[in-house]
């Protein structure tokens, strides 16, 4: 599909697409388009030179490429084909991804956004301790997440691991100071919270 400009943004029979076309006059792209039924989705492009957004290996970046905008939810996860300069995973930036297993949080990303992780198929995730802020229901609804590693002490966010009905364990920061509000709230089989001691 080609879009040309925001009114364009309704994916109507979303769950065929495979490529999506943007046209360099399109303004303000974001991770939220993308919410619904884009499961075949796997590559996205712009026909010109666009000035806010770059588009490389499919995905789409901010214009400095330090901030990554969406990753098609179609498109199988490699670390390699990320952009080495990014810093950050934007706000629904790998929503309803159905192919992620065990994820890593890549060393050089220090900022996730909201909703980055919103309704994954992962069963792992592992976060660096250089992580500086976690936004809002960043990893909230995975239903088939089990286990998480956060390693940064930094949980900024509010519900973050919210709905997550399958998860039963976590290990968090021996530098953990503070679990913010709802961050386990729905998880109903959470039975081990470990925080190491020194």
């Amino acid at each position: 599909v080609k879009v040309y400009d925001q009114g364009d943004v309704v994916w109507k029979n979303g769950r065929n697409l495979n490529k999506i076309v943007f046209n360099e006059s399109v303004s303000g792209i974001e991770g939220r388009w993308f919410l619904y039924g884009l499961s075949k989705l796997t590559e996205i492009t712009c026909s010109g030179d666009h000035p806010n957004f770059k588009f490389y290996n499919g995905c789409i970046y901010n214009s400095d490429y330090t901030e990554l905008i969406y990753y098609p939810s179609g498109k199988e996860y490699d670390e390699s084909v990320l952009k080495s300069t990014l810093t950050k995973f934007g706000n629904y930036s790998f929503v309803q991804h159905k192919l992620l297993k065990e994820f890593v949080i890549p060393n050089n990303i220090v900022h996730l956004g909201t909703w980055v992780f919103y309704n994954t198929s992962a069963t792992k995730f592992i976060i660096h301790e250089n992580v500086e802020t976690i936004g809002d229901q960043c990893f909230s609804w995975s239903g088939q997440l089990t286990d998480v590693e956060v390693n940064s002490p930094n949980l900024t966010g509010s519900s973050i691991f919210a709905y997550c009905n399958k998860l039963k364990s976590v290990t968090l920061s021996e530098q953990t100071t503070k679990i913010p509000n709802a961050t386990f709230s729905g998880c109903s089989v959470l039975s081990d919270i470990n925080i190491p001691v020194n």
